[in-house]
């Protein structure tokens, strides 16, 4: 029966653990019994696409469109602006680490493409562009590099944050933050080359997450899935530890009416509503991540929207949504928006302007011309 219904990897993976077994019809009967027969059963296993609501893949895929037309603009204005503040004399960590979250952030958004192609494709979440095995591949390992790198950036903002409102006067080093930002995404690019170089992680695409996704094999694998997760649940906690820390210190300090002491406070401020909006996008994947390992049944309609929100909608979306927070909460950053507008409204006047003297000039040595004639 197995054989006949070509069902896939997942359903091979438990067979041979079942034949494995010594107690064999003791184990073949604890995974049936996880389901209410064997036809939802064999209806889990049988495919990666499952069938979803067209009303809400569109809405969903709308949603994303617009995050890329606000966020890749934006994400590109904001590298340029922190760039120049990370090269110019008055430059700080925090303009080093904003020009690598906005980077990251940018390499995000221009990956929402395939998720994108997928929930607004004729049909039910086709494959579409990820049934190219090596378009599969190259996005699967990019997403979820920028989006591990991107979680450790703000880790190393709010640590920072917080080491400035527990010691003032206490000098970061640049070089020692870059280095270790450099130094992750070493791990992670050889973590995952290394994983998948043994065969023990291979990249496929699913219709639940509207993309492809890692998966992991029997023994190796569970060791690259351990991995993640420490590192996921790891990296979460720190973060919002220093969020409470950062909260907590805005709070209990009193108001100080120097500009220094109130800089001071808005960029505190300013930290913590960032690294809130990256909390409120991780935990679900850090939830979600507990409840794979937890071995919950995931066949329900709305835990498969979940996933999909999850590992893929609130990551595009955060990455959309801090170019905001950098408007709304940055005066600099206002002021030099406002300053190059200026420039370029200065510009164009004087582009009109010449335009209409060139336009005079010829009018005039016409008329000259005529009056000659």
């Amino acid at each position: 029966y197995f054989i006949q219904s070509n069902l896939r990897a997942k359903a091979a993976m438990i067979i041979k653990e079942v034949i494995m077994n010594d107690t064999q019809l003791e184990g073949s009967d604890k995974v049936v019994k996880r389901f209410e027969n064997f036809d939802t059963f064999y209806e889990s296993l049988s495919s990666t696409h499952t069938t979803t609501d067209s009303t809400a893949d569109t809405y969903l895929g709308s949603i994303l469109i617009v995050c890329m037309v606000v966020g890749i603009p934006g994400n590109l204005v904001s590298l340029v602006y922190f760039a120049k503040q990370a090269r110019s004399g008055s430059r700080t960590v925090y303009d080093l680490l904003y020009s690598l979250t906005s980077s990251t952030d940018l390499c995000t958004l221009i990956t929402a493409l395939g998720p994108v192609s997928v929930l607004l494709g004729q049909t039910d979440r086709a494959p579409g562009v990820f049934s190219s095995p090596a378009f599969c591949s190259a996005w699967t390992v990019a997403f979820y590099f920028v989006t591990r790198f991107s979680l450790f950036v703000v880790m190393v903002i709010s640590v920072c944050r917080t080491v400035a409102i527990r010691s003032p006067f206490h000098v970061i080093n640049k070089v020692a933050v870059l280095c270790s930002c450099i130094g992750y995404a070493a791990w992670i690019l050889a973590k995952d080359a290394f994983f998948i170089g043994m065969g023990a992680v291979s990249i496929m695409s699913h219709s639940d997450w509207a993309s492809c996704i890692f998966t992991y094999k029997p023994g190796l694998g569970v060791a690259y899935v351990g991995f993640v997760a420490v590192e996921l649940i790891v990296v979460t906690l720190i973060i919002l530890a220093n969020f409470l820390l950062c909260c907590y210190s805005l709070l209990t300090t009193p108001t100080q009416s120097t500009a220094l002491a109130e800089r001071f406070r808005r960029v505190s401020r300013t930290i913590a509503i960032f690294t809130s909006l990256c909390l409120a996008c991780a935990i679900p994947v850090v939830l979600l991540l507990i409840l794979t390992l937890e071995r919950v049944d995931m066949s329900h309609e709305v835990l498969k929207y979940f996933r999909f929100l999850s590992y893929v909608f609130l990551v595009i979306l955060n990455a959309a949504l801090n170019p905001v927070v950098y408007m709304m909460l940055m005066p600099s950053y206002r002021q030099w928006m406002r300053n190059h507008a200026k420039i370029c409204a200065g510009r164009s006047e004087n582009e009109k302007g010449g335009d209409q003297k060139e336009r005079d000039e010829i009018a005039m040595k016409e008329k000259t011309e005529k009056v000659q004639l």
